[in-house]
Order: C-alpha cells, then sequence, then structure tokens
C-alpha cells in the first residue's frame, strides 16, 4: 500500500503541473474568447439604434477588458466574458470580428455625437469587406459608416464616393440605412451647389422612409428639398415643402428653426412682408439653443432693417452677424453691405478692409464649391458599376455557354454511340453542329470601352482658350444674322417696348446658338451666371463695352464692377483670349 501511494502521488503531482502550466492561447481556449468578442459585438449591433450609449459600453468591455467580479456582481448586463487583454489580441488580428467592431464603434461614436477626425479606423471594416459583387449588409455598413466619417470632416467627395458605394451594396432598398445613404448623398451634393442631383436624392429617401413611417427624418428631408427649391429660385414650390416641416409634430428643434428661417427669407425676398419676416426670425432666434450659429438670421434682420431704412439697426445686426460661428455666404454678404453702408454710418476709412474680407469669403465659397472632383466621383462609380454588371454577364454568358456546350458534348456522345453503325449522315450534321457552337462560344464578347460611359472633361481641355474658340465658332454658324443686324437698331432706340423685344431675342439667340459653349463656361467656372456668359459670347462676336452694356441695359459703375469680377474668376491668359473678337472661318 505504501509502495503504491508513492507510484501515484508523483503522477498527481505531474498531472497538477501540466494543467496549472498550460497554454492560455491554446485553441481550446481561444474558441471562447471568440465566442464572448463575437456574442458582444452582436449585442452591440441590436443596441445600435435603441441605446448606443449602451451599445458603446459593450464595445468598450471587448477593447478595454476588465477582471470579472466574483459573487452575485459576476457579468453585469448579461456581458459575455473573457479573459482579460484577449478581447483586445483578437481585434488586433484583421479578422471578421476586428472588422464588424471597427464599422460599429465608428458608426455607434458617429451616433454619440464623437467627433470623427480620421477614417483609419472605418478603412479597417472597408479594407476587409471591400466591395463584393453580391450584396452584402455588412460591407454596405462599412462603406456607408466611412461615409459618415468624411461627413463629419466635411469631405464631400470622399463623402459621396463612400455612400454610392454603400447604396450599391446594401441588399434591399427598404432598410432604414439605404435610405440614409440617400439623405447624406443629398447633402454632400446640395453643399456643392449640385441642386438637381440633390433633389433626386432627397425624394428617393424621402419615399422610402416614408415607408419606413421615420416621420421625424421626412421633415428633416422637406427642409433640405426647400433649401434646394430656394437655390433654384422655386419659392412657391420650396414653401410647400416649408409648410409641411412646420406642421410635422415629429419635426426636431432645430429642423423646426431652419424651416422658420427659410420662411422669413420667402416673406422678405418674395412678399416683401417685413413684419412677417422679422416674426419668424423672432422666433428662430429665440427657439435656437446654440446661439453661437445664428449669423444667417442676424444677417437677414440687417438686410431688412436696411431696406427699411434703418441704417443703425443694420449696422447693428451686420455686426452681430460677424460676431457668431463663421458662415461664409453670411460673412461675405455682411461685408459686403457694411463697405455700402460705412459712408452713412461714419466709417469710411473702413471700407477698403470690409471689400478685402468679402472677396476672401467670396473665394473661399468658390473653391470649396466645385463641382468637378465630386462629379468626377459620380463618374467613376457609374463606370465602376458598369464594369461590375458586364463582368457578371459575361461569367453568365461563359458559364451558361460551358454548360450548353457540355450538354451538348453529352448529347451528341451518347446520339453517336447509339447511331455510331446507322446513319453517317446525320452524326456527320452533328459534328458541323458542335464546330459552329464552338465558333459561337469564341465569339462571346465583352462590349468595348468606347460603349462605357464618357469620362469627365479633363482640366486640360477646360484650361484651353481653344476649346471655347472652337466652340464659338459651332455656335456662331448657328445664329440668326438678322439677331446681329437688330442690335444696331438700339444704337438709335435703346428704350421703349420695341428695344426690349430686341434686347430679349439677342438674349435668347444667344442661349440657343451658344449653348456647347456655355456648358463648358460653366464646368471651369461654376459661379459664372447668365449676364456674365453674354458678356463673354458679345465680346468674341466682336461687340464693345458700349454696345453691351446697351444690350444689358446696366448702369456704368455696376457694368465696371461685374467686368472686375468676371476678370477675377478667370485666369488672365485665358479670360484676355475669351474677350477677344473671334474672326469667322468662313469670311
Amino acid at each position: 500500500m505504501h509502495r503504491r501511494s508513492l507510484i501515484i502521488c508523483p503522477l498527481l503531482l505531474l498531472a497538477a503541473s501540466l494543467i496549472s502550466c498550460g497554454d492560455a492561447g491554446h485553441p481550446s481556449f481561444r474558441r471562447s474568447d471568440e465566442k464572448a468578442v463575437r456574442a458582444s459585438l452582436i449585442r452591440a449591433e441590436a443596441l445600435m439604434e435603441s441605446d448606443p450609449h449602451a451599445a458603446r459600453a459593450v464595445l468598450d468591455s471587448i477593447a478595454y477588458p476588465h477582471p470579472l467580479p466574483k459573487g452575485k456582481g459576476a457579468r453585469p448586463a448579461g456581458l459575455p466574458s473573457f479573459r482579460r487583454g484577449k478581447g483586445e489580441a483578437i481585434l488586433q488580428e484583421g479578422t471578421g470580428e476586428a472588422a464588424h467592431y471597427a464599422w460599429l464603434r465608428t458608426q455607434i461614436d458617429y451616433k454619440c455625437d464623437v467627433p470623427l477626425t480620421s477614417d483609419s479606423l472605418a478603412r479597417i471594416a472597408t479594407a476587409y469587406y471591400g466591395t463584393p459583387r453580391r450584396p452584402d449588409y455588412h460591407a454596405a455598413m462599412a462603406w456607408y459608416t466611412l461615409g459618415c466619417v468624411y461627413s463629419d470632416m466635411n469631405d464631400d467627395v470622399n463623402g459621396a464616393d463612400a455612400f454610392l458605394k454603400a447604396k450599391s451594396l446594401f441588399p434591399d432598398t427598404l432598410i432604414r440605412y439605404y435610405a440614409l445613404a440617400e439623405q447624406n448623398l443629398g447633402l454632400h451634393y446640395l453643399s456643392r451647389h449640385m441642386k438637381n442631383e440633390a433633389i433626386n436624392e432627397f425624394k428617393c429617401s424621402k419615399q422610402n422612409l416614408s415607408r419606413l413611417a421615420d416621420s421625424s427624418t421626412v421633415a428633416f428631408l422637406d427642409l433640405k428639398l426647400a433649401q434646394s427649391f430656394l437655390y433654384m429660385e422655386k419659392d412657391d414650390e420650396a414653401k410647400g415643402y416649408l409648410m409641411k416641416t412646420l406642421n410635422n409634430p415629429y419635426a426636431l428643434d432645430n429642423v423646426f428653426n431652419g424651416a422658420l428661417f427659410e420662411m422669413a427669407k420667402i416673406e422678405t425676398y418674395d412678399y416683401k412682408d417685413y413684419w412677417k419676416a422679422h416674426e419668424y426670425l423672432n422666433q428662430h432666434i429665440n427657439y435656437t439653443y446654440n446661439k453661437k450659429t445664428l449669423a444667417g438670421a442676424y444677417c437677414l434682420k440687417a438686410e431688412i432693417f436696411q431696406n427699411q431704412g434703418q441704417l443703425d439697426s443694420a449696422w447693428y445686426y451686420f455686426n452681430r452677424t460677424l460676431s457668431c460661428q463663421i458662415d461664409l455666404a453670411s460673412f461675405a454678404y455682411s461685408y459686403l453691405q457694411m463697405a455700402a453702408l460705412a459712408p452713412k454710418v461714419g466709417r469710411s476709412d473702413s471700407i477698403e478692409f470690409y471689400i478685402q474680407q468679402h472677396d476672401h469669403y467670396i473665394d473661399t465659397l468658390y473653391a470649396i464649391s466645385n463641382q468637378q472632383a465630386i462629379r468626377q466621383v459620380m463618374n467613376d462609380h457609374r463606370v465602376e458599376l458598369e464594369q461590375q454588371r458586364l463582368e457578371e454577364q459575361h461569367r453568365r454568358l461563359l458559364f451558361g455557354g460551358i454548360a450548353v456546350f457540355v450538354v451538348l458534348c453529352l448529347s451528341l456522345l451518347t446520339l453517336f454511340l447509339l447511331h455510331r453503325n446507322r446513319n453517317n449522315r446525320k452524326t456527320l450534321a452533328l459534328q458541323q453542329a458542335i464546330r459552329q457552337n464552338n465558333v459561337a462560344l469564341m465569339n462571346l464578347t465583352v462590349p468595348s470601352e468606347e460603349e462605357k460611359e464618357s469620362a469627365a472633361v479633363s482640366a486640360k481641355t477646360l484650361t484651353d482658350p481653344e476649346t471655347y474658340v472652337r466652340l464659338f465658332r459651332l455656335g456662331r454658324q448657328l445664329l440668326d444674322p438678322e439677331v446681329m443686324e437688330e442690335i444696331e437698331k438700339l444704337s438709335v432706340v435703346s428704350g421703349g417696348e420695341d428695344a426690349d423685344r430686341i434686347r430679349k431675342r439677342f438674349a435668347d439667340a444667344l442661349d440657343q446658338s451658344f449653348v456647347e459653349l456655355m456648358m463648358m463656361l460653366r464646368l471651369a467656372v461654376p459661379s459664372l451666371n447668365k449676364r456674365e456668359l453674354h458678356y463673354i459670347i458679345s465680346r468674341m462676336l466682336g461687340l464693345d463695352d458700349k454696345d453691351i452694356r446697351t444690350i444689358q441695359k446696366t448702369e456704368d459703375s455696376t457694368f465696371r464692377t461685374q467686368k472686375m469680377r468676371l476678370r477675377q474668376k478667370f485666369p488672365a491668359e485665358i479670360i484676355e483670349k475669351l474677350l477677344l473678337p473671334i474672326e469667322d472661318v468662313n469670311n
């Protein structure tokens, strides 16, 4: 008995030492940790909509695990358990769990109003999921989340690119985040003054969110649709959407206040009802929580006082505008009006400063409203989708052709074995059919690159003056000679109905004959207005400034200001070429 115990004891000690020294990284240990991480991620995703702060706490428990307490307090809130440090280690290995965590963490931080200043975390998710051929919800959410990051960073180009990819990956258009991707695309387009594209996205998003009974977001979309129509000077349509926003009981405070501000604009500019406009503005100012964002409201109040002849009040509110957070449009307009008001309120010595500040903010507005980059993104995305469609079509054709070929070969082989000694003529016919089928399969081709959408106009083309000269000559051939003959009459009779008729006919003729040239000029400088386009074409037609001022019926000082602004919008070498008369090659 004593000898047996001497043998058993060392064996037990050896077994105990092996168990105590077991590797915590062994797969049997690791599987339980992976399951715990995966369960936490699923729980965080489930909580993301209803309670994002609770979802954030679940994610914190993965990235920064703490030892679980003993006794009754173990595993609070039903969180899965895993050993200290294991959750963080699993997330650093580039696995599906890491990608899932990356987009969840970024999206939940976004919902918790945590500022997003870097795309590095969201890029982990998009790098893992990529852009799969088949729609995939998690891949779509990864790209949608990256778009949210760029929205927080005010990056319209990359934001639009991410949301376009997300839209193409959602498996169903009735998913709420699909509608939100459309909404965010519209916001990026609107910030670049791409009004038609923005309206289309807003309407599609509103339709999907209405089906989902998301009345609060519908109110926000009504406000954005109204702002888009206001930019297009379609105030009646805008007012209809604003009234829907104001009558929506689910509209958030900031959305309701935004609708009040836009209604004040309509009352000011359309109806000249300054009393009603003041009423809307006062409600907007009183109900706005963050008073630092009221630059637009103060600027509009100042403009109303200026129109009413109350210059001191106007000056006071223009100054209040400049004390708010920077609003480029409001600041630019305020400095311009203060330059005009300065002599009347005894501040003539500051006029030069006000003009410099106005030009600075206007230049900044022009820089950030450039549409070429975002339109290139849209074009690239359309080309990418077309390539995917063609590749998928080619794969289907190839698979179908191979399947047909295999079936046909088997059928022919069976027939050949059955009728080998009976009918040589049929055998020859079947062999001919095989050859024809092989030829047909070899001729399967994908449509050429020329059938795809043409790329956007290159920057080199837009900066080449000869491009505009060629387009002018094409338009010159379409211009009615009688129009130019009638213009000469304005030097004799510059007023009355007959003169207005001649002016209108000349403007319509320019719009119809030189539409390609105008489109190219606007691609180069999106801020060009119709009057500036007509001025450029008139100079190319050989008309001098005196004739053009008569045609446009413009005061001399205003005309000089317009010319100065036009020259600032183009590089010197281009504008000098555009303002020279172009000889007709047919003469």
